[in-house]
């Protein structure tokens, strides 16, 4: 599911055959003191093999490996905690041009502990170039991606694998108007499916949604400038289960996103290209469900369960301004970028669990994000060498906080005092690199 665009998925196939490689590290979050540790971070690899059978028949096929880790110690306690997530999958694709229609197939096989479910889909574009988007495109998919969480907490090892599914299918086009203009639209609609669960703790997301996209640019000789609207509006639940009986369920009753953009290009001379964009984004949304402790029987579950009720509401604006640069040389082409964030998120979450079996409120919490706005610049910078059969790529980026405005905090009777405790954070930060060899 994508929540920031609906792009096309297909791709234009080389004339040459092509084995390319990418790894990519995301330094999300460190912090560390005297007396605790956290860190998260992403990894990700693939591998790739591409070869055109014929003018008009080509095929890929791609190895890939992601990751989540995270992880938090505290000194002198037992408490520890241990958390990732990876799958491995291979894909393979058949690009086919016929009538002026390219054509593709694609096919995923996903492996996670010897477990392996599957995907596919069917992609169609009428014309489509490298640079520019099709008059005409549409998608027929399924999808079934499993995931795992494994998670180690003082010394108890416990494997959570859920499910994401949704069918569904998307179509988008462009129609070219007078003076150089051009109208673009997107519209994807989703459906959930159920899956099967499993003799093990199983959880199953499943998302109804629908989005559309649209923009409208201009472009000229040494120009190209545009505005861009996007909406998303979606709605599901999550079910945890343990023996095939759910013991913890969450409905998302609201799922909105709304962005729009301004963005232009100027090129600036043979060798100089010029990129500026205003974004603003808006998300809102709302969950409520409850968390059993004792997923042994739906009775004792429902009567006897250490249940947990909970309502979760919040949303986030986020105003974006981006700046970069390309210059290009024969063999080299190196894009410089700054980009500016401001966001203002809000959550409010709400706790209780009943005072006896199902009935009446005790322990009710409610916390409220404390943090009402922050602003961060993002420095990064995109490396493109072709030499010979070799095309090889690098990316860096790194955040720097700017300020953060928080929400006067209630008072809460405890005496404040003493020297504290020290703590140093970093992250925010990533690495990539992509090797390929044309043959």
């Amino acid at each position: 599911m994508r929540f920031l665009t609906a792009q096309p998925v297909f791709y234009i196939p080389d004339t040459a055959q092509v084995v390319s490689s990418s790894a990519g590290f995301t330094d999300l979050y460190r912090e560390s003191s005297v007396v605790s540790s956290f860190s998260a971070s992403l990894q990700d690899f693939s591998l790739s093999y591409s070869s055109p059978f014929s003018s008009r028949f080509a095929g890929r096929i791609t190895v890939a490996r992601y990751g989540f880790l995270t992880s938090y110690s505290r000194e002198g306690d037992v408490s520890f905690f241990k958390a990732s997530t990876a799958s491995q999958k291979i894909t393979g694709e058949i690009s086919f041009s016929a009538g002026g229609f390219l054509i593709q197939p694609s096919f995923t096989v996903h492996e996670l502990k010897n477990r392996y479910s599957y995907s596919y889909s069917l992609n169609a574009a009428l014309r489509p170039e490298r640079d520019n988007p099709p008059p005409l495109w549409m998608q027929l998919f399924t999808r079934n991606e499993p995931a795992l969480i494994e998670a180690v907490a003082v010394d108890q090892n416990i494997s959570v694998p859920y499910i994401f599914a949704e069918s569904g299918s998307a179509a988008g086009g462009t129609i070219q108007l007078a003076g150089g203009f051009s109208l673009e639209g997107i519209y994807r609609k989703v459906y959930p499916e159920k899956t099967a669960e499993d003799d093990d703790f199983n959880g199953i997301l499943a998302i109804s949604s629908e989005e559309f996209e649209g923009a409208l640019v201009r472009r000229s000789k040494n120009l190209k400038a545009g505005v861009r609207y996007h909406e998303f509006r979606g709605e599901g639940k999550i079910d945890a289960y343990y023996t095939n009986l759910s013991f913890s369920s969450i409905s998302i009753s609201t799922l909105r996103y709304k962005s729009w953009s301004a963005f232009s290009s100027f090129r600036a001379g043979r060798n100089y290209l010029l990129n500026a964009e205003l974004s603003h984004y808006s998300a809102r949304g709302r969950a409520s469900g409850n968390i059993q402790t004792w997923p042994f029987s739906g009775f004792l579950i429902s009567v006897f369960g250490n249940r947990v009720n909970a309502i979760l509401q919040g949303g986030a604006e986020l105003l974006t301004i981006r700046m970069s640069s390309e210059i290009t040389t024969d063999d080299l082409r190196f894009v410089p970028k700054l980009s500016y964030y401001d966001i203002r998120p809000s959550l409010t979450t709400e706790t209780w669990q009943p005072a006896f079996l199902i009935f009446g409120v005790k322990d009710y919490r409610k916390n409220v994000l404390r943090i009402s706005r922050a602003g961060a610049l993002l420095l990064s910078s995109d490396f493109y060498w072709n030499t010979g059969s070799w095309k090889l790529s690098a990316g860096f980026g790194q955040f720097i906080p700017v300020y953060i405005t928080k929400r006067p905090q209630e008072e809460t009777g405890v005496p404040s005092g003493g020297a504290g405790v020290s703590v140093k954070s970093d992250g925010g930060r990533w690495f990539s690199f992509t090797a390929g060899y044309y043959f």
